[in-house]
């Protein structure tokens, strides 16, 4: 498999509270952080691996599929807890957000390097080359 870019979607809605985003924003650095390190960018590797499996990949793919219209972007983090769950928090809160976040809950992925820990996910557009 050749290897993931990650790519930042920066798209913000005004909807959201200034508090919560500024949270969210800080957490988006600390997950990029996170994958420039050697087992951050090693675990990038094995949970991309895991989310491009084809049936996460389909059913992410029709999430984002806009209902027909322009395909939807989102972005933000993986959450892993203490408790060994995970939890995708994104931007722009939204159907496919919530989507999105069910399909990642759901899916079988790797143990990160530490807990907590969080790993940045991007997608949409042309998904799968993020």
């Amino acid at each position: 498999m050749r290897n993931v870019v990650v790519v930042i979607i920066a798209a913000w809605l005004a909807a959201c509270g200034s508090g919560g985003d500024e949270r969210f924003a800080a957490d988006e650095v600390h997950a990029r952080e996170n994958a420039a390190s050697a087992a951050g960018s090693a675990y990038v590797k094995r949970f991309d691996a895991a989310i491009f499996e084809t049936e996460v990949m389909n059913s992410l793919t029709k999430c984002l599929a806009g209902g027909g219209k322009d395909s939807v972007r989102v972005h933000g983090f993986v959450r892993f807890r203490d408790d060994g769950t995970h939890v995708a928090e994104l931007r722009p809160r939204g159907v496919e957000a919530s989507c999105v976040a069910d399909v990642l809950a759901n899916a079988t992925v790797p143990a990160p390097p530490s807990v907590p820990y969080l790993v940045e996910f991007a997608a949409g557009g042309e998904f799968g080359k993020r």
